[in-house]
Parts: C-alpha cells; sequence; structure tokens
C-alpha cells in the first residue's frame, strides 16, 4: 500500500497536462542547450581569431662566441615583443639585448624549450641538445593568413613567385611585404605588392577581359546585331570585345536572320556579311494609268508596275499631272499586295466671282460733328479672282475684292461748298492671291493669302460721277475657304476673309475729318461660284 505523497506524484505524473508540461520542458532544455553550444562555439572561434601563432625556424648552430663556455648559449631573433622563456629543465640567465633579440644560456643537454607571450598562444620546441660551449640561433615568426578572391573565380594565384593556390583560397604566409601574382585564361593579369601587418588579409580583385577589335558590316546596312544575346546597335559596328568565342545574330527587317559563332583574338575580327532578302509581289495599277511610281523615294516607273520588294513596311508615292498626288504605306507580306488606286483629277485653271457681305473699319472720313460713327458700316462684298494650279495643293492667280457701302445724311464738302446727303464709298482691292489646297475630292478645304493695292472714291447718291474725295493705298489679307464641285467644271466655295493696310484720302471731305488717313481694313463673307478647265 503506498502512502498519499506517493500516490500523489504518481497520479500527477501521469495526467495529461502534466505530461504535456514535461514535454514542454524538454524541448526547452533541448534549445538552452543549442544555444550554450552556438555561442561556446563563437567564444571559441573568436578566441581562437585574437591568439596569434608564433612559428619557429629549426635550431641551427652558429658560430658565435660564446661568452659562457661552460654552458650552452642560444641567441634568440624575433619581432615579437616581452618573451618568456621556459625549459623542462632550468634556463640559467635571460638577457633582451635589443627589441627583438634575446640570449639565452642554459645547461648543456637536450632541452625542451617552451616561449610564451601575451597575445600568442605558446610554442613548445621538440627535444634539442643543447650542448656546451656551443652557440645557437632560433628566429620566431609571425604568420598571417592571406585570402584571396577574384572575380572571376578560378584565377591562378602565385604568392612571392613560389608558392601558388586557386581563387578563392587562402595561404598562411609571414608578416610583411610579399609579391602576388593573378593570371586566368583570356584574362588581363595583375602583379602588385601587398604587405601583412595583422594576422589575416582578404583581398579581392576584379579580372579585366583582353579585348580585341570587331568590327561588321552588313549589306545592306542597318541591320540589328546581338552578341552573346545582347543588342549592341545597327550595322555598320565598330567595337572591342573580350576575346574567346562569341555568338553573332543579324537580324533586319525582310532580310533572313544570320546566326554563327567567332573566336575572337588579340588580332581582332572584321567581316562583311550579305543578308538575304526576304521578297514579296507587289501589283501596282492607277486610273488613270502613266502615273509616276516611287517606292521608298526611288523612281519605280509608271503604272501599272509589278515589283518584287523585301518584305515589311514601305513608302508609295503616285504622282500624275493634273491629278492629286497619293502617299501611304504599305506592309508587305509572304502572301504579296495587289492595289488599284483612283487618282482625283483637277483642272489647272480656274476663274470665278464671289458676293457676300463685308464691314468696313474706316472711321475719319464718317464721323460726324460729335465725334459719333454712323451705325451701319456694312456693305455688299465682291470678288472676282483667276488662278492656276501648279500642282494638286498650290495655285496662285490675281484677284479683286472691295464692298459698296451707304451712309446717309452725311455733311461733305465738295467745291469748297458743304453739303448734306447720302454718300456712296467702294473701295477695292487689286493684286495677287496664293493658295494652298488641304487635299481633293468632293469638298475641297484651302487656305489663302492676298496683297494688293487699295482705290476706291466717294460719291454722292444723286450723282455717281461727282467724287467727292479718293482714296489710295496697300492692303494684305488672308482666309479660309472650302470648295464643293456642283458638276465635274463647276464649283461652289464659301469663304471667310479679312483685310488690313494703310492708305490716305486725296482731300478732306468730311469737315469734321482729322486728317487724311484712311484704314481699309475690312471683314467679309462670301460664296463664290468658279468654272473650272484645262488638263484633259
Amino acid at each position: 500500500m503506498k502512502i498519499w505523497p506517493v500516490r500523489f506524484c504518481t497520479s500527477v505524473l501521469g495526467s495529461s497536462k502534466v505530461n504535456k508540461h514535461l514535454r514542454y520542458s524538454a524541448v526547452s532544455r533541448s534549445v538552452i542547450v543549442i544555444f550554450f553550444m552556438m555561442a561556446w562555439s563563437v567564444i571559441c572561434y573568436a578566441q581562437q581569431k585574437l591568439i596569434r601563432q608564433m612559428v619557429p625556424e629549426p635550431v641551427s648552430e652558429t658560430q658565435k662566441v660564446n661568452p659562457e663556455p661552460d654552458k650552452a648559449y642560444v641567441h634568440v631573433k624575433s619581432q615579437i615583443p616581452n618573451l618568456r622563456f621556459d625549459s623542462n629543465r632550468k634556463i640559467d640567465k635571460v638577457v633582451q639585448t635589443s627589441s627583438g633579440d634575446w640570449d639565452l644560456w642554459l645547461p648543456g643537454g637536450t632541452h625542451i624549450l617552451k616561449i610564451s607571450a601575451d597575445g600568442y598562444q605558446m610554442l613548445e620546441l621538440p627535444p634539442f641538445n643543447y650542448g656546451k660551449k656551443k652557440s645557437f640561433e632560433l628566429k620566431l615568426k609571425v604568420m598571417s593568413i592571406y585570402s584571396i578572391t577574384t572575380n572571376p573565380v578560378g584565377a591562378l594565384v602565385k604568392i612571392d613567385d613560389q608558392d601558388t593556390l586557386t581563387s578563392p583560397g587562402r595561404i598562411e604566409l609571414e608578416l610583411g611585404a610579399h609579391k602576388v601574382e593573378i593570371s586566368k585564361p583570356n584574362y588581363e593579369s595583375l602583379v602588385f605588392n601587398i604587405n601583412l601587418t595583422e594576422e589575416s588579409f582578404i583581398d579581392e580583385k576584379k579580372l579585366s577581359k583582353v579585348t580585341g577589335a570587331f568590327l561588321l558590316r552588313t549589306d545592306p546596312s542597318e541591320a540589328d546585331v546581338a552578341i552573346d544575346g545582347h543588342i549592341i546597335g545597327k550595322t555598320p559596328i565598330d567595337t572591342s570585345m573580350a576575346i574567346g568565342e562569341h555568338r553573332i545574330l543579324i537580324s533586319k527587317m525582310s532580310c533572313e536572320d544570320m546566326a554563327y559563332r567567332i573566336i575572337l583574338d588579340e588580332h581582332g575580327y572584321t567581316d562583311k556579311k550579305i543578308l538575304v532578302r526576304r521578297v514579296g509581289s507587289y501589283h501596282l495599277t492607277t486610273n488613270p494609268p502613266e502615273a509616276k511610281i516611287k517606292i521608298d523615294g526611288a523612281d519605280a516607273g509608271k503604272s501599272p508596275v509589278s515589283l518584287e520588294l523585301g518584305l515589311g513596311k514601305h513608302a508609295v508615292e503616285i504622282d500624275l499631272a493634273y491629278h492629286d498626288e497619293l502617299s501611304y504605306d504599305i506592309d508587305l507580306t509572304d502572301n504579296g499586295l495587289r492595289e488599284n488606286k483612283d487618282l482625283v483629277h483637277y483642272y489647272p485653271s480656274e476663274a470665278g466671282i464671289g458676293f457676300g457681305g463685308a464691314v468696313a473699319f474706316e472711321k475719319n472720313m464718317f464721323t460726324d460733328s460729335a465725334g459719333n460713327v454712323p451705325s451701319v458700316k456694312g456693305g455688299i462684298f465682291v470678288s472676282l479672282f483667276y488662278r492656276f494650279h501648279f500642282s494638286s495643293h498650290l495655285s496662285a492667280g490675281v484677284r479683286m475684292s472691295g464692298y459698296v457701302l451707304t451712309l446717309s445724311e452725311q455733311k461733305f464738302i465738295l467745291d469748297g461748298v458743304q453739303k448734306k446727303e447720302n454718300l456712296s464709298f467702294g473701295p477695292f482691292n487689286l493684286g495677287i492671291e496664293g493658295r494652298w489646297t488641304f487635299f481633293r475630292g468632293k469638298v475641297e478645304p484651302y487656305w489663302f493669302l492676298t496683297a494688293g493695292a487699295v482705290m476706291g472714291d466717294m460719291t454722292p447718291e444723286s450723282n455717281s460721277s461727282t467724287i467727292i474725295s479718293s482714296v489710295s493705298g496697300f492692303s494684305l489679307g488672308t482666309g479660309f475657304g472650302v470648295t464643293m464641285s456642283i458638276t465635274k467644271q463647276y464649283a461652289m466655295s464659301v469663304e471667310l476673309c479679312g483685310s488690313f493696310g494703310s492708305g490716305t484720302w486725296d482731300k478732306m471731305g468730311n469737315p469734321y475729318s482729322s486728317d487724311l488717313n484712311y484704314n481699309p481694313s475690312f471683314l467679309a463673307a462670301n460664296v463664290a461660284f468658279s468654272y473650272r478647265w484645262g488638263g484633259d
């Protein structure tokens, strides 16, 4: 029969909650153990890094004079400060003669010397028989770990013309100056010096590839060139590349791709490649025929034409006298292309007349004693014109346009006598016109410029042969219009135009005028009818 504490512990330990708690405790202990092991490894590694290593050269007998012949004399050379010496037997005396020299006297016989210094691992020399009346020399060296990495890896590294290793690698070297040589096929060699002053030194070097000239031309030119999968430009190519094997890809629209390999050496590579064109058929007819055809700016004959062209985009131009020019692009494929173009005819000569309304901007001659200007300043606008079409866009000719303005109950001076009556004023412009038609068809929008002389008279309505005053000057004008075909040779145009300039009256016809200045500016809108002929 169990006593109650035992039963209690057994029941508790047997419960699921306690078992779960114990499992968690076991996991926690494992984590703690792993953590302490890792920490101890780091501490040991750090401690090992902090403690340097002394490396001895073999003890050698010298011809130095032993000042105490009944003992063995050992001269120690080292740059390690504060050396301490011990032996499995005794050491009679230690004297530091300089910062890097120690003299030791010890009884003749076999000794196991132990040398230590702060920051260094203790050095224990193997047993050596130091005889009486003899002199010996011992040199201690401090070693460093030299680690070298190159980009790219796999380079051969030579130290002091003796030790070699392959990067990335490491080697133990004595402190001080060393010569390093790095070489790798197809890369420039590196030669440099290092001065090791610490227990470890990490070096990284980037190697440069040995390059050669690469010159490439193609027929046709302007072909895309890719080297080792990277596009470098269009032919002709003049560049330099690392020596060795390279993959070349030449591509151009409407030509077969060309891919090949080259071995580039220090002598370079120069070549010219003839590209094989991929062609398709192109057939073009025009209505009417005999139109001049240009493909990509080069003459291709007169329509109809049948051509073999490289696949891809081409610019086509069609020109026939007294017909609208056509310019457009085609995209030729393996299936070829057949086209028929209807050309829009135009007549070179055109004459017509226009009617509309105008608003004048002259004020000087129309001002009353109170400085008022008549409210009605609009008049009937009339235009006559002839133009010749040099091309489907450009035409030039002569144009006469003007307006008739009526002024009610105006005071005027005639033969020195002041009178009052309705007046008629009819100035007109006579000059040249240049016109640009944007495109031809049923509807033809255009823009024009005019320049010419201004002339006109102001007369009483009762007697139009009596001239009160005359004007003269010059004007410049511009406007926009749209021409619409009525029949094959008849057309109607709607225009908006304006004019400005400068002029003078020949005499003071209005008693309230301030001077003889005249403003020929006006705005007008008119509808014109024209007849077109020629060019058949």
